[in-house]
């Protein structure tokens, strides 16, 4: 990448920690800064959660490149003595305008309010009433647009709510996988997609969230999924950081 090409990364850290770090990259920029994690416990059994985080970025350009990758689709299973799928599933991905997203959030819904300990997660967005944004991709079928030759794929059977705030049951079904069962998993298997996200304004700030699900990992295992935005001369105005360790009920 270019010295005049910026990058915002953000880490999520699933599930054994839900991890979001932004990094500080300016054209030009030497060094990436990484903040440690603050602990945010996610509850067991639970589904489909929003992330909690939201993050916000300034274009200087109308396109930008959301790549979103995991470094490992798999976790050492300490109770079986066995590598298996870590089950990653990403849904709801969108990126709105600061005014829509602001006049958007809500209450959490009978789902997502069980998510977390310690109410870490107070209102998400509501990006059923929004209308028409830059992104909104709620995978009802094959994206196009999406990168699904790296180790990501369309799920047609599991999938997020996709009514924040009323999260009616059943589920819908499309959403995307990283990885995916395998006879001979490796903890060096990984996967990444991309896409562009057109029609943006620069200067004007935007929010992406998203939301995932993960199998029962409640060890120590580290299952990473970054999440980058791409562009020339993004303004980074702040870098966050999230952990989250998923924990039976108490």
């Amino acid at each position: 990448m270019s010295p005049q090409r910026a990058l915002l990364v953000s880490r999520v850290l699933l599930p054994a920690a839900l991890l979001v770090a932004a990094g500080l990259f300016a054209p030009r920029a030497r060094a990436q800064e990484v903040v440690a994690p603050r602990v945010i416990v996610r509850k067991f059994p639970t589904t489909c959660c929003p992330v909690p985080i939201d993050i916000d970025f300034v274009p200087a350009d109308p396109t930008v490149t959301l790549r979103i990758s995991s470094e490992t689709v798999n976790f050492f299973n300490h109770s079986s003595a066995a590598i298996e799928w870590s089950g990653q599933l990403l849904d709801n991905v969108c990126v709105s305008p600061e005014a829509v997203y602001n006049a958007n959030l809500g209450p959490l819904g009978p789902g997502s309010q069980d998510c977390y300990f310690g109410d870490q997660l107070t209102q998400i967005f509501y990006f059923q009433n929004a209308g028409t944004l830059p992104l909104k991709a709620e995978f009802d079928a094959s994206p196009p647009g999406w990168d699904l030759a790296h180790g990501v794929t369309w799920n047609d059977t599991d999938g997020c709510w996709h009514d924040p705030g009323t999260e009616t049951t059943p589920l819908p079904a499309g959403c995307l996988q990283f990885g995916a069962p395998s006879p001979t998993p490796a903890l060096t298997d990984s996967a990444f997609t991309t896409v562009q996200v057109s029609g943006l304004i620069p200067g004007q700030r935007y929010y992406l969230t998203a939301w995932w699900d993960v199998n029962d990992v409640i060890e120590s295992d580290s299952i990473f999924l970054t999440i980058a935005i791409l562009g020339r001369d993004i303004t980074v105005v702040r870098h966050q950081s999230w952990g989250a360790l998923k924990a039976r009920y108490r």
